[in-house]
């Protein structure tokens, strides 16, 4: 979160609390401060030229593969080595899942259509046998 953020925060919740709207003065347990991300070894930064362009990224990848690696590439508090290969294995492991979540629903369309067929069999057959009496 930007300081600057933090700030507004901090100035909010101490006017509201001014004002009886809210019982706190802090509007944070504690401070979360996010750790760099790298490129080759050192700071990603626009004067160095190191930087990913994320509209590359989620145009190829697609925006679910970046936060996806960046999820998981590392602790939100530690360092984070921006890694091609690894970006490419995010998007590798999201399509596998969409297919088995996609093979898991054709498989429960399937079920489901068993068992309507077994209850309009049923049916049927209990239709036929009131019929009869």
């Amino acid at each position: 979160m930007p300081f600057y953020t933090f700030c507004m925060h901090v100035f909010f919740t101490k006017v509201l609390r001014d004002l009886g709207y809210v019982n706190t003065d802090e509007p944070f347990a504690n401070l979360l401060t996010q750790g760099m991300v790298l490129k080759d070894g050192s700071k990603m930064s626009k004067s160095k030229g190191n930087t990913v362009d994320p509209d590359a990224i989620i145009k190829t990848y697609g925006a679910d593969t970046a936060r996806l690696f960046i999820l998981f590439a590392a602790p939100p508090q530690k360092e984070l080595e921006w890694n091609d290969s690894a970006v490419e294995g995010a998007f590798r492991f999201l399509k596998r899942f969409a297919q088995k979540v996609k093979n898991a629903f054709i498989i429960v369309k399937k079920f489901q259509t068993l068992i309507m067929q077994h209850f309009l069999k049923s049916q049927n057959m209990l239709v036929k046998k009131c019929m009869k009496h």
